[in-house]
C-alpha cells in the first residue's frame, strides 16, 4: 500500500472517531449520572477513551486495510503494511503543552527505549507511530494525528515524535463563547494519557 492511500484510509479512521464523539459523548454523562461514586476524573477519561477505542476498532473493521491488535488487555493498536514497513499505531490520548500536541511516555511502555535495527532499510522493519486524539475543554475531538516514535530514552516524560500527520482538525467556532483552555479539564493530571498498557501501569501511581 502506498504512503498516501495509507493516509487516506488513517484520516477515514479519524473521521469516524470524531464523528462517535459527537454522537454518543452524552452517554459518557448519562453512565456518571448512574452512580456518584464514578463522579471523578478518572472514570470520566476512561469512559471517553473506550469510545474513541471503540470507533476505531469500528472503522478499522470496515476499511479492511487497516488492522486492530489488542495490547496488553484493553490497549489497542492499529496496523498496516506500508511499502516494506509494518507499521503499528499505539492509540493513545495526546495532551497539548505549550501549543503543540505531545504523548505522556511511561518507562513500562515499549513505546521507550525503542532502536531501529540496523538491518531494517534492507529487510523490512516494524516501525511504531502513535494515533494520537485531542479533546479540548467540553470533550469535543479537535484534532487528530498520527507520528512516528522516535528513539526514546527511559525516564523522559513525553515520546519523542518525529512529523505530527494531522488527520482531523477541528475548525474554529465562529458561535461558541465558553472560554477555551488549551487541553480538556483533566489534561496534565496523572493517569490520562490513553491506552491500557502504559496508561493503567505508573500513570496511575
Amino acid at each position: 500500500m502506498s504512503h498516501e492511500l495509507h493516509m487516506a484510509n488513517l484520516a477515514e479512521v479519524a473521521s469516524e472517531v470524531e464523528q462517535a464523539v459527537e454522537e454518543k459523548a452524552y452517554t459518557v454523562d448519562l453512565a456518571m449520572d448512574i452512580n456518584d461514586d464514578f463522579e471523578n476524573p478518572q472514570a470520566r477519561a476512561l469512559l471517553m477513551r473506550d469510545l474513541v477505542v471503540a470507533a476505531a476498532v469500528a472503522a478499522a473493521g470496515r476499511l479492511g486495510t487497516v488492522e486492530c491488535q489488542a495490547i496488553n488487555g484493553t490497549g489497542r493498536e492499529l496496523r498496516a503494511t506500508v511499502g516494506r514497513a509494518d507499521r503499528r499505531y499505539r492509540i493513545k490520548r495526546a495532551c497539548r503543552i505549550r501549543g503543540e500536541l505531545e504523548v505522556r511516555a511511561n518507562s513500562d511502555s515499549a513505546l521507550v527505549g525503542l532502536e531501529e535495527p540496523e538491518d531494517a532499510v534492507l529487510f523490512g522493519h516494524i516501525e511504531q507511530w502513535v494515533f494520537g486524539w485531542h479533546l479540548d475543554c467540553n470533550e469535543r475531538v479537535d484534532e487528530i494525528f498520527v507520528a512516528r516514535v522516535l528513539p526514546t530514552p527511559r525516564g523522559a516524560t513525553y515520546l519523542q515524535l518525529g512529523p505530527r500527520h494531522t488527520l482531523f482538525k477541528a475548525p474554529p467556532s465562529d458561535t461558541d463563547t465558553t472560554p477555551r483552555f488549551e487541553g480538556g479539564p483533566d489534561e496534565g493530571l496523572p493517569g490520562f494519557d490513553g491506552d491500557a498498557d502504559d496508561d493503567l501501569g505508573a500513570g496511575w501511581q
